[in-house]
């Protein structure tokens, strides 16, 4: 076989492949996942141009979330600011995936702005969650991991804020990863809040997860709040018989007994893999929320204040309401909240002097109904266990480490900077561990 004849058989596969795709959004439109899709015919030309020689994402197709600049697509950011605005440039995340071989397909859907964890939108309605569409799907990056979790594209890029990657990679049991200060660029993403805002990849298997972050990871001179953390890779064991994890027992305490019981069984599964897990108190937990929207919302209003000045009724009132609270926060509120930040990052590098990862549940709650969810009071409980990792500067993973009155359950991983592949290595022998003892059990999940 030659050259040319194989690279033209991998490109009818992808072909075949995205065609396909398109097929089960079709099928699947009811979830509200997929905000545009690409042209295919700029999609096989694309295609047809790849190198001879396969990338490591090769054929893999790509949901990008609809506020990263994509070339060549709708770029609305959920708002009816932008209904029409076409990007003719690549983010550099999206840049980097191209180069590795992946295929970008469709621009997902996603809070207004990025702003909310619920998955609902005033202006583009409600994105369903995949397993169980009469509950949330979790936000912001809602169509992202939905459209994960439904096979509607392979993997998918979202940004994490406030736990806008975690939280609906949880509730529809896919991985996600919120990375580490500096590991990402945030050039060509509309921001939240620059101190915070991460960019990261969800996928369906940690590995996945950790392929699409290894090809999408880098920054530059040009990146100015994600400048290169210099701090030494931490990388993973090949056991985890010398691991030392940390289980917080306050602030992390569940409302639903079932994901108590997951967590338990998740702790087990490690112990039982050689790790020693040890329950500490972690100081400043529990005050995470409150501190985080200090800095959020003020952070979020510096982006929109002109917008807002212009047209204010152009925003849905769920935002216009987070945006007005960020418009009147007082500067002495917002040197607390920073304040705070700096004294649980110290608390952080404390805990991880002497633990590896620190567990936790990802949510407090089971995915809820959408007939009884609002972006408002709905998405303070679905952050509440990601609030405070957003406050750290090293990354955190969620994975499904279970299934429980048939929806998902995650937990997860946190490190610290520059911790990635020792949280996908840890991660990938929990999944496999765990894939095994599903074969083995009757029904496969209680």
């Amino acid at each position: 076989m030659t050259r040319s004849n194989s690279r033209a058989e991998r490109s009818a596969r992808t072909i075949e492949h995205v065609r396909d795709q398109f097929a089960r959004m079709a099928e699947r439109q009811s979830l509200n996942a997929i905000k545009s899709t690409l042209p295919i015919d700029s999609l096989s030309a694309s295609i047809g141009a790849a190198p001879s020689t396969p990338g490591p994402l090769d054929g893999i197709t790509v949901g990008v979330k609809d506020n990263i600049d994509t070339a060549g697509s709708l770029t609305t950011m959920g708002s009816t600011f932008f209904t029409n605005n076409v990007t003719d440039t690549d983010a550099p995340v999206v840049r980097r995936l191209r180069a590795a071989g992946a295929l970008p397909i469709a621009k997902t859907s996603l809070a207004e702005f990025a702003m909310g964890a619920t998955g609902q939108n005033q202006h583009y309605g409600t994105v369903a969650n995949a397993v169980d569409p009469t509950r949330i799907s979790g936000g912001s990056s809602s169509g992202s991991a939905v459209a994960v979790a439904a096979g509607l594209v392979d993997v998918a890029l979202g940004t994490d804020t406030g736990g806008s990657i975690l939280a609906p990679s949880a509730l529809n049991g896919v991985v996600g990863l919120r990375p580490s200060v500096g590991r990402v660029s945030n050039i060509g993403v509309m921001p939240v809040s620059t101190s915070l805002d991460r960019v990261g990849p969800i996928a369906p298997t940690v590995e996945m997860a950790r392929r699409v972050f290894s090809a999408m990871a880098g920054t530059g001179k040009a990146d100015k709040y994600q400048i290169q953390d210099l701090r030494p890779v931490v990388t993973p064991p090949h056991s985890l018989s010398s691991l030392r994890i940390a289980l917080p027992s306050n602030h992390f305490r569940a409302e639903d007994s079932q994901i108590t019981d997951a967590i338990s069984e998740a702790r087990a599964t490690f112990e039982e893999l050689g790790a020693a897990v040890t329950v500490i108190h972690l100081d400043g937990a529990d005050d995470a929320q409150s501190m985080i929207v200090k800095m959020m919302f003020p952070d979020f209003a510096a982006v929109h204040e002109a917008r807002y000045k212009s047209n204010p009724d152009g925003f849905g009132d769920d935002v216009r309401f987070r945006l007005e609270i960020g418009l009147a926060a007082s500067g002495v509120e917002y040197s607390r909240g920073l304040s705070w930040a700096s004294e649980w990052r110290r608390t952080l590098d404390t805990v991880f002097s002497e633990y590896d990862v620190v567990l936790t549940p990802s949510t407090p709650v089971l995915a809820p109904l959408i007939t009884e969810s609002t972006t408002v009071t709905t998405s303070p409980v679905v952050t509440r266990f990601t609030h405070p990792w957003c406050l750290s500067l090293g990354p955190t993973l969620t994975l499904p480490c279970a299934i429980r009155s048939g929806l998902p359950v995650g937990m997860q991983l946190s490190g610290p900077p520059n911790s990635e592949e020792l949280l996908f290595g840890v991660a990938a022998q929990f999944e496999q561990t765990r894939a095994a003892l599903l074969t083995t059990t009757a029904g496969g999940a209680r």
